[in-house]
């Protein structure tokens, strides 16, 4: 199940970094400024010094706070087999989560849950690429 849940985490982080990007026009000056402002580490494609997002104290303590607070929602009436909500989110570079979005639903009560559960986790280590944290958006599993 933790591998399950853990393998969806870091497919859905590495779908979204990896995703087809929209070119917009901008003129040689906003260009410029733009590229003044942003920190010279983020402009590139390369991806390979990213480091993904991650739950204070890795995916064990991340376990460990689903298990501890999860509610638990009667899902015997399901006659799925999988009981599962699939929950999208942002970790932003401050580490703080937002932008929640249900992927995957399974039942009000279950989704309702999933979302609580998540926003009430703490502060994540936000991402980062050549030192510089930047905002990802991420994906869970909550299995009930």
């Amino acid at each position: 199940m933790k591998q399950l849940v853990y393998f969806c985490m870091v497919f859905f982080l590495f779908a979204n970094s990896c995703g087809s990007t929209t070119k917009h026009s901008l003129s040689d000056s906003a260009t410029e400024k733009l590229s003044e402002q942003t920190p010279k580490s983020l402009i590139s494609n390369d991806r390979t010094n990213d480091i993904p997002p991650s739950f204070p104290g890795g995916k064990e303590a991340l376990q460990d706070f689903i298990n501890k607070n999860k509610r638990h929602i009667q899902t015997d009436s399901i006659e799925s087999k999988r009981k599962t909500v699939y929950v999208m989110f942002t970790v932003a570079y401050t580490g703080e989560l937002s932008d929640f979005e249900i992927v995957r639903s399974l039942t009000p009560e279950c989704d309702d849950e999933a979302l609580r559960l998540i926003k009430s986790m703490p502060k994540w280590i936000p991402a980062s690429r050549n030192g510089e944290p930047f905002d990802i958006k991420i994906g869970l599993q909550i299995q009930f």
